[in-house]
């Protein structure tokens, strides 16, 4: 009778890890790949975290900036250098008809985050070059956007790894600009 109790005892164990087995596949290999080797979670798979940005624009006539709210979505697991570049790639879009971006024409190249001075290197193309009241507003639009944040404490803009005096020949440059 004890016997009958166990072999029943093991019938329903195995069953459930059968049954559990079954519903842990998430992890098997898609394709023609059957070597039955299990990936590890990539970044896709992490948990998307949303968070709204204020972005500088300026009008139509380069006469003021503008912050315009933006929904970036960023990884769980994502630190403060990739919520900058996330940011300064939204500062490179158009906000609408009105709101004009001075950044789209221009590529940041490297952007680094160090002890509270973003470092933020650019490729500055002729077509991207703006007169003196337009540097004006693409300075305070890039500073403003990333002085939102309380962990960023001064700004740093470097022209194909260099800090030159000038952005585009009209105004100085601060090296860095300070909050």
């Amino acid at each position: 009778m004890t016997n009958v109790k166990a072999r029943g005892l093991l019938a329903a164990f195995l069953l459930t890890l059968t049954i559990t087995g079954c519903g842990g596949q998430d992890n098997l290999p898609s394709g023609n790949d059957m070597s039955g080797a299990t990936t590890p979670p990539t970044e896709e798979q992490s948990i998307a975290v949303k968070r709204t940005i204020s972005v500088y624009s300026t009008d139509s006539e380069l006469s003021k900036t503008s912050a315009r709210e933006v929904e970036i979505e960023l990884s769980d697991g994502d630190d403060e250098l990739a919520l900058v570049k996330s940011t300064l790639s939204e500062l490179q879009k158009d906000g609408g008809a009105e709101e004009i971006s001075l950044w789209k024409a221009i590529s940041f190249d490297k952007v680094s985050l160090e002890d509270g001075l973003a470092t933020v290197d650019i490729l500055l193309p002729d077509e991207a070059r703006l007169g003196g009241p337009g540097e004006i507003l693409a300075i305070e639009s890039l500073t403003k956007t990333l002085f939102q944040f309380d962990f960023v404490d001064a700004v740093d803009i470097l022209v194909d790894g260099e800090a030159l005096e000038t952005l585009m020949g009209h105004v100085e440059l601060e090296h860095p600009y300070r909050k």
